[in-house]
């Protein structure tokens, strides 16, 4: 399911998912919010990946440096 109609600039629905989980989900995020972005915005697996090393991975390890 996509929230919009037509083709949209290359990863639109990524700067789409990062801002509702922003004012949303408030930065929180689990995997069940990534899923649920991922599937409402239609995003690509590179963008879902995106999320999940951004989301979880950062929050799993919080003196990661940002890649």
């Amino acid at each position: 399911m996509s929230d919009h109609h037509g083709l949209l600039p290359e990863h639109e629905g990524l700067r789409r998912a990062v801002r509702a989980i922003a004012e949303e989900y408030h930065g929180r995020c689990d995997r069940a919010t990534l899923d649920a972005v991922s599937l409402r915005f239609d995003l690509s697996p590179q963008d879902e990946e995106f999320l999940l090393r951004h989301f979880l991975v950062r929050d799993a390890h919080p003196s990661a440096p940002l890649r």
